[in-house]
């Protein structure tokens, strides 16, 4: 962003140089040039800046695309299982399943004896 005003100057500072001197008729073609040549090389600028945004969105646009395409070709290479009603209640029975890993009820065991093992845990809980 510094570079369009810095050109500016630039013209500024010719075109104050030739007021100056007197604008000699030999400077003149000169200092017009020049003049023409900045102004040429800050359009340049200001369109090489807008074309920097626009490679930016477009990146972005297709970050945000690869991004969504491997979310549903994930989604959709696992194969979706469909619930049925015998493996919901299966899993449902299974988790009231009193005989599995010991059960819960241990009124009648002494409190000394504890035959559930005790779960492992990846991480400590506090």
């Amino acid at each position: 962003k510094r570079l369009p005003v810095q050109i500016v100057l630039h013209a500024l500072y010719y075109d104050q140089l030739k007021l100056r001197s007197g604008a000699n008729d030999s400077n003149l073609p000169s200092a017009l040039a020049t003049r023409s040549q900045l102004q040429a090389d800050v359009s340049l600028v200001k369109e090489n800046e807008a074309l920097r945004t626009e490679l930016m969105k477009m990146k972005m646009y297709i970050s945000d695309l690869q991004r969504n395409q491997g979310t549903s070709s994930r989604a959709s290479s696992g194969t979706p299982k469909k619930s049925t009603f015998f493996s919901s209640m299966s899993k449902t029975l299974g988790k009231l399943n009193p005989f599995k890993r010991g059960s819960k009820d241990t009124s009648h065991l002494d409190d000394g004896v504890d035959v559930t093992k005790p779960r492992k845990r990846r991480f400590s809980i506090s």
